[in-house]
């Protein structure tokens, strides 16, 4: 969230820090004990990568959504002791982005809502990204571009025809039509 607020160097600590997590994730997927991923909502597909490498473990996903009250009390409560405001547009974006995780027999074995229940955190959801979505400042489009009609590229740019004869089987070096005799020089080794 904080990359979000302000960039430079920031930012790449953060990076920093979400790869050494990355890699401490994997060494924990190879050594067995038990672990507990505190993460905020990651991308359905990221989600799905952690679990993968948790295979042969008993994975368990617990869901912390709270009511709405709720989350704006945690909110303010978040600001007051960080002392950080955190612009509405990135919590706006965050919102359209969350998705909740559904039970998957491949993946894990338990799925947990703890403060909501399943349903109730849905319809919950799907009123917050609408806010959002109506909120949020519509995304600028690009400039209309020409449609690009895409065409198998040659291989090779096209020579022009004086230099194209040579190379070519037709009137060319391959053409057997020629009846040129190699010279001399080609079959007599270097000395």
């Amino acid at each position: 969230l904080a990359c979000m607020i302000s960039g430079g160097q920031t930012e790449g600590r953060l990076q920093q820090a979400s790869q050494c997590l990355t890699e401490l994730i994997k060494i924990a997927a190879e050594t067995p004990g038990n672990y507990i991923l505190d993460q905020c909502n990651v991308l359905i597909s990221a989600r799905r990568h952690k679990l993968q490498l948790f295979a042969g473990f008993r994975r368990v996903v617990v869901v912390v959504f709270p009511p709405e009250n709720e989350w704006k009390r945690r909110l303010s409560q978040h600001r007051l002791k960080d002392g950080g405001n955190i612009p509405e547009i990135a919590l706006l974006k965050l919102q359209v982005s969350c998705s909740l995780p559904e039970p998957q027999a491949d993946l894990l074995e338990e799925l947990q809502y703890v403060e909501l229940s399943q349903e109730r955190a849905q319809i919950l959801l799907k009123e917050y990204q609408d806010n959002a979505h109506r909120l949020l400042p519509p995304v600028p489009s690009q400039q209309k571009k020409k449609p690009r009609f895409y065409k198998k590229r040659r291989l090779h740019r096209r020579l022009p025809l004086s230099q194209r004869i040579w190379w070519t089987g037709s009137y060319g070096w391959n053409d057997a039509r020629m009846k040129m005799q190699q010279p001399r020089y080609w079959s007599t080794p270097y000395q």
